[in-house]
């Protein structure tokens, strides 16, 4: 082979060897900065890593998994709510009604409500005639008695589904909703098959509208239709909350547009 043919073949593999070196440079390059199809999965990949942990450090647990807090709640009854699951009266491992030793009736043999809750009364007990005070008594014993029967009677209703429907009425009536409300809530319940937890959280949903300004007779009428509808235990229980919330906010709402009313017509 001649001289000028070695050169030229030199100078040929010279120039194929830089071209390698420079498409593998930038290859690597490309799989670096996501440019070229090379490059895509890797960094895509951590794009979305890194979105998921913002997401993950902005929005919260209970609201990623959907779960839903009435407004308005302390900071107890806001530590009630588990994963956006209302609370029963026995919250919690069954430790108790707020504080108390046991969940009402949760000693067969007495079925009664622990003294710390059997002394309270609805808001205002304290300024009621004993006439009077006498009369509620009354009535809540007649209405527990009413249940006490209507539950006997069911197939597959235990002992302890039947402690919770005295109990909830009992501790319902006491925070204030009306015995006519508690009664005709547990008894729609126990009719359409829910047994002692979902009468729990839903009873104790009701005392959320108490102090809210809420028609129990209207709202009664809502959670039949609600259970007609079939729904029960929590979600029964969440959409009373939400009802309440609603009602009370349009209340809210309609107060606030009165005062602007009457501060309008101070300024004429």
């Amino acid at each position: 082979m001649c001289r000028g043919k070695q050169i030229a073949l030199l100078v040929i593999t010279l120039a194929t060897v830089s071209m390698f070196l420079y498409g593998t440079a930038a290859l690597a390059e490309g799989k670096g900065k996501g440019k070229g199809k090379g490059g895509n999965k890797e960094p895509d990949s951590l794009k979305k890593s890194e979105k998921k942990g913002l997401e993950d450090a902005v929005v919260p647990r209970i609201e990623k998994k959907g779960g839903w807090i009435p407004p308005w709640l302390s900071k107890e009854e806001q530590a009630e709510w588990k994963d956006g699951r209302p609370p029963g009266w026995s919250s919690g491992e069954k430790k108790g009604w707020k504080g108390a030793a046991m969940p009402p009736g949760q000693a067969k043999k007495s079925r009664r409500l622990p003294t710390s809750i059997a002394q309270s009364g609805p808001p205002g007990w304290e300024k009621w005639s004993d006439a009077k005070k006498k009369s509620w008594e009354k009535e809540l014993a007649e209405a527990k008695e009413r249940v006490r029967d209507r539950a006997k009677k069911l197939k597959g209703f235990t002992e302890k589904d039947l402690d919770s429907s005295l109990g909830s009425i009992d501790i319902a009536a006491r925070k204030g909703v009306p015995i006519k409300s508690a009664k005709g809530l547990v008894e729609k319940a126990i009719g359409k098959g829910i047994k002692g937890g979902g009468i729990e959280t839903a009873t104790k949903a009701m005392t959320y509208g108490v102090g809210r300004e809420v028609d129990y007779d209207q709202l009664g009428k809502f959670v039949n239709k609600k259970m007609d509808e079939g729904l029960r235990d929590d979600e029964l229980s969440i959409e009373i909350y939400k009802e309440i919330s609603r009602r009370h906010e349009e209340r809210l709402k309609a107060k606030e547009a009165i005062q602007q009313e009457k501060e309008k017509g101070s300024k004429k």
